[in-house]
């Protein structure tokens, strides 16, 4: 049996209007995203553990746009090591999330009470030796009666 897909005519009006963008970076700036995912893996290369961040960009323009954000928490010396578990501790606390034992991430039960949450975040885009990087910075959490968002904040 063939298929002619005439059900395709229907959709022509929407594939005009259609975002053939979809895959390059949001602009630098300010906006509102949806935390959807948390995971916590390693790095490919060096083995070191990883949390991962998948953000729904809410606001004010790029909506429905996935941005995924990857934060390494194990650094090479001492102050590397320190602003890498700073940067995930920062999250955290905007989240209003109390994390007092890091092996806690480990717990994908634990990870859930950020699932939903919406925070404003800072895109902006750096260069280090040669790579382009980046980085999304939570600013503040916007709204904490969001389904997932919970008043018993601590882990």
């Amino acid at each position: 049996m063939h298929d002619s897909f005439e059900d395709l005519d229907e959709l022509q009006p929407d594939w005009l209007d259609a975002d053939g963008d979809m895959n390059s970076p949001i602009p630098d700036g300010t906006y509102q995203m949806r935390i959807e995912k948390v995971g916590l893996t390693r790095t490919k290369t060096t083995n070191k553990p990883m949390v991962t961040w998948e953000l729904e960009v809410l606001g004010p323009h790029h909506e429905g746009r996935h941005v995924f954000s990857n934060q390494v928490i194990h650094g090479d010396d001492a102050e590397s090591r320190k602003r890498q578990l700073s940067f995930v501790k920062s999250r955290l606390v905007t989240c209003r999330v109390n994390l007092v034992n890091l092996r806690d991430l480990a717990d994908e039960d634990s990870r859930k009470p950020l699932l939903d949450l919406v925070v404003e975040v800072r895109k902006t885009t750096t260069e280090k030796a040669g790579e382009t990087y980046d980085n999304y910075i939570f600013l503040r959490l916007i709204d904490t009666d969001l389904p997932g968002s919970s008043s018993k904040r601590g882990w």
